[in-house]
This record gives structure tokens, C-alpha cells and sequence, in this order.
């Protein structure tokens, strides 16, 4: 095996709304929803926009677009499919029946406290009838939500943009210095929604992978029968509670609806609550591979009768499950002998005859004693693969590789189905752990 070192009043009929995404709205507790949540329950509708933040120094001051203004003189750092939350539609102030006009007004909540808004900033936006507009901030108002800041932008429509050669868009476009990528999503972890362009299309075609690892898992490890997660290739139905329990506490059901259909057996007893590399991963716990438990092994339930887990897992269509048989436990809880006799040895099996080699990247689980990983991960030695050496970073906290994680995910789809079962799931929280890492300028 190769080896890797290393609110206003109502709007009027006939106004004039942005395009934009309607949604449910809700009354709130302002002292109970983050900031992240507070977006889909604030009254308004979702408008994606194009945000050209002022780049000023320290003696200049805030001026709106002008064209005549030369482009050494008026720079913008561009922020792509920046949120904002509509409170107010546009509507014409001297003629709120007709049709839209230039000067028309709105308001919008603005949420990006890393990048604040000011006046005179501007914004390119698409409006229903297919063309777009330029429109320029006349107000900003600071809003405190608990220990968070949210910004009210009152604005106006100052020119019509009817095509990609038009020449305000050619000449505003030409004071750009920087361009931004607004990512609501990181707004869940407090994190800075601006990325660089190369972080945004890091994370986009990962987010990808990251889909595709989640609906291949789900297809390929899902037994109808039991609707559990088994360890496919196995003449028998064997079952780790402990990796599908692991599978729901990094994905969701509301964006993969396969998962709504397995069953959440999850024991509770003694054997099952052990400290595990599994855990370990989950609290970010480096420590704990000092003391966990380093061997699982498929034993037969039928054998476990006279033990309480068994009680849960016995009727529900398995023949094994994957129990903790370590002798050297701390917490003593195995007093009982198992018979060789009894336990299970896993049995490789390729997906394809064609696979791509994976020697270097992961283990050969099957012929590996201890717990999904090797002695050299659990005793952080030299000599590990490459998932194993990415793990172990993500436990010290340390920054990721992006191509390194590209090419486990790459490899996933050409795995023996038993290292699929098991590492499949490690490099899903892997990719999470790298979205999150994913630092911003602001």
C-alpha cells in the first residue's frame, strides 16, 4: 500500500415589486432567533442582488455614482448575489399608480454587518419586466438584533439598465477593483458571508461532491428491508449503529429525503455510549484516541441475548451488530467472553472490476483490526493514508487542503463498498469542517 507522509403603509395596487422569492413569513421572538434564521422570518421578500460597496480613503468622502467621475477616482468592491429582504416595493413617489420611473423608492433589509452599507453605495438588480436597474442607497439605519446588527437601506432607481453593452453598465463595471461572493449559509456558523471568488467556486463545486456523496451513500447502503444503514457485501445483514447514528448527526433530512426513510435505531445502553473515534470526531476531541475504544467486531445478536442491547436490536431484521470487544476497556463493562466462533470477519467487496486504484488514500478496512482506522492514526505516528492524515488535522483544528479533500471525494465513488460504508461518512464531515474554515477579508 502506497503511503502518505505528511414597515411602511400598504404598497398600492399596481406597485412595483423587485423580482424576487416569495416565502413564509411568521411573528417572532426577537430574543430567541439568530441572525441566520432571522432572514426567513422577517416580513418581505428575498431579492438578490448585485452590491457595489464605495472604496474610499481616509480623507474622501461618501459621493453616489456618477459616470462622468473617472474610474481612478471612484472604485467599488463588487459583492455578487448579495441578500436583501424587501420591506418596502418600489413605488413612484409623486405617482404611485404608474408606471415605474426613475427616482422610484424602496426599502430593503441588508444583512452583512462585516461589509456595512453606506450612502451613496449602489446596487444592480433585476426587475419583472426582464430588465434591470441601478439603484442608489439614500439611507442607512442601523438596527440591533440581540447582540447582532442588521442594516435598514432606504433607496432609489437612478438609471435603467437594458442590456449587458449598456454604457452604464460598462462604465461602472470598469471601477471595480474587487469582486465578492455573498454566501448566506456561512451567515449560520456567524461566519463572514463574503468569500473571495476562488473560496466561492472552491466551496460551490465541493458543495456538489458533498450532495453526491450524501444520495450515493443513502442509495447504496440503505437495506429496504430493515431500513437501516448495513455494511453492504456481507452474506449476513450486519449493522453499526454507531455510523448511522453518525450519518444523521452530519446530514439533514430536510435536503436529502432519503434519509427520512431509514430507521433511527440508535441504542442507548452502556455498550453504545462508549468513547469512539466516532465521538472523538464529533466533539473534536484529539485526546480522546488516547483512551477510546480501538476494536469493534460483528458479533452475532442471536449471542448477545442475555444482554440488554440485544433486546433492541434483535427484531428488527439484523444477524450482527458492531459491538465494542476491546478486553482493555477503562470503563470494564465487558466481563462476558465472546467465542471467535461468534464474530463476524468482514468481507471485502469491489464495487467494479475497473476501479481506480485508491492505494494511499484509505485503508483496507477489512484487513484492519482496530476501529475504522489504523494503530499509526490512533497513536498519531507516521505512515498514514491520506484520509487518515486529513483527519487528524481536522481533530488538531488545523486548515485543510482543498485539492487533498477533491481527491478523496473523487476516489469515493471507486471504493471497496465496505471502506464506502465507513469513509464516506468521515469525509462528509471533513468537507463541512472545510466549508466552515473557509476565511473572508472582512
Amino acid at each position: 500500500m502506497a503511503i502518505v507522509n505528511h414597515k411602511p403603509t400598504p404598497p398600492p395596487k399596481k406597485s412595483y415589486k423587485p423580482k424576487t422569492e416569495q416565502f413564509k413569513t411568521s411573528l417572532i421572538n426577537n430574543n430567541e432567533i439568530n441572525i441566520s434564521s432571522l432572514i426567513q422570518y422577517v416580513e418581505g421578500s428575498n431579492w438578490t442582488v448585485d452590491f457595489f460597496h464605495q472604496n474610499l480613503g481616509n480623507d474622501e468622502v461618501l459621493k453616489g455614482y456618477d459616470p462622468n467621475i473617472p474610474d481612478i477616482l471612484q472604485q467599488y468592491t463588487l459583492v455578487k448575489n448579495m441578500l436583501l429582504k424587501v420591506t418596502s416595493p418600489l413605488t413612484n413617489s409623486n405617482d404611485p399608480q404608474g408606471a415605474l420611473k426613475l427616482n422610484a423608492e424602496g426599502s430593503s433589509i441588508y444583512f452583512n454587518k462585516y461589509l456595512s452599507p453606506h450612502k451613496g453605495d449602489v446596487f444592480i438588480a433585476e426587475l419583472l419586466d426582464g430588465t434591470s436597474g441601478l439603484f442608489e442607497v439614500t439611507n442607512v439605519e442601523v438596527k440591533t438584533h440581540i447582540k447582532d446588527t442588521v442594516y435598514v437601506i432606504d433607496y432609489k432607481l437612478k438609471y435603467f439598465i437594458n442590456s449587458n453593452e449598456d454604457e452604464i453598465l460598462k462604465d461602472i463595471q470598469q471601477k471595480i477593483i474587487e469582486v465578492l461572493y455573498y454566501d448566506k449559509e456561512r451567515l449560520e456558523d456567524k461566519s463572514s458571508p463574503v468569500l473571495t471568488a476562488k473560496d466561492y467556486f472552491i466551496k460551490k463545486s465541493l458543495k456538489e461532491l458533498y450532495k453526491d456523496l450524501i444520495n450515493y451513500y443513502c442509495t447504496k447502503m440503505l437495506d429496504t428491508q430493515t431500513q437501516l444503514f448495513l455494511i453492504p457485501g456481507q452474506d449476513n445483514k450486519v449493522f453499526d449503529p454507531i455510523i448511522q447514528n453518525f450519518m444523521f448527526k452530519i446530514t439533514d433530512t430536510e435536503n436529502f429525503y432519503l434519509l427520512r426513510d431509514v430507521n433511527r435505531v440508535i441504542p442507548d445502553d452502556e455498550y453504545f455510549i462508549q468513547d469512539n473515534i466516532i465521538k472523538a470526531l464529533l466533539l473534536k476531541n484529539i485526546k480522546m484516541l488516547d483512551y477510546c475504544n480501538r476494536i469493534y467486531k460483528p458479533v452475532s445478536v442471536k449471542f448477545l441475548g442475555n444482554i440488554s442491547v440485544s433486546r433492541t436490536l434483535k427484531y428488527i431484521g439484523i444477524d450482527y451488530v458492531m459491538f465494542p470487544i476491546d478486553k482493555d476497556l477503562k470503563s470494564n463493562i465487558l466481563n462476558t467472553y465472546i467465542p471467535d466462533s461468534e464474530i463476524l470477519k468482514l468481507a471485502g467487496n469491489t464495487i467494479n472490476n475497473n476501479q481506480q486504484s485508491t492505494d494511499g488514500l484509505f485503508p483496507d478496512i477489512t484487513a484492519v483490526d482496530t476501529y475504522i482506522f489504523t494503530e499509526n492514526f490512533y497513536n498519531d505516528n507516521d505512515n498514514l493514508t491520506l484520509i487518515e492524515y486529513l483527519t487528524l488535522e481536522y481533530l488538531k483544528d488545523n486548515t485543510l487542503d482543498e485539492n487533498k479533500i477533491k481527491l478523496l471525494a473523487d476516489s469515493c465513488f471507486s471504493l471497496d463498498r465496505v471502506q464506502s460504508f465507513y469513509y464516506i461518512p468521515i469525509l462528509i464531515l471533513l468537507i463541512r469542517y472545510y466549508f466552515k474554515t473557509l476565511t473572508s477579508i472582512y
